[in-house]
């Protein structure tokens, strides 16, 4: 299995990124490769900029942790497995974001790495920014 972790250290304080991190159904305002996001149950539905659909199942969003965990049950990809968290940690100017997917099969990695790395100032911007 291949693992996929992007950190991004945030401006800003742990608890505002956590309220926008928690706000799973909100994903839309966070990364840019998703043009709109909404929740149907524990399911969370993404349409992508290209207008391809993911649909999230959300497994916990955990306050204490500051973790939320998910794994994709429909993709445009061809996942095997995937699951995913974002958690929220403090990193003493405020606050880091670690996204961690793990994926199979692995060669998914190389397709998925760039997605991600792409999707890392679009994140860090909006987790700034009130």
């Amino acid at each position: 299995m291949a693992t996929v972790q992007k950190i991004i250290d945030i401006e800003a304080s742990i608890d505002a990124v956590w309220k926008k991190i928690a706000n799973v159904g909100s994903i839309s305002d966070l990364v840019g490769f998703i043009s709109e996001s909404h929740l149907d149950g524990d399911i969370r539905v993404c349409k992508m900029t290209d207008g391809g659909v993911l649909k999230e199942r959300i497994i916990s969003v955990d306050n204490e942790l500051r973790r939320v965990a998910y794994c994709i049950t429909h993709s445009p990809l061809d996942f095997e497995f995937h699951a995913a968290s974002m958690q929220v940690v403090p990193n003493g100017k405020g606050a880091s974001l670690i996204w961690t997917t793990d994926i199979r099969p692995d060669s998914m990695a190389e397709q998925i790495d760039p997605i991600f790395e792409d999707a890392v100032p679009s994140i860090k911007t909006a987790l700034e920014h009130e």
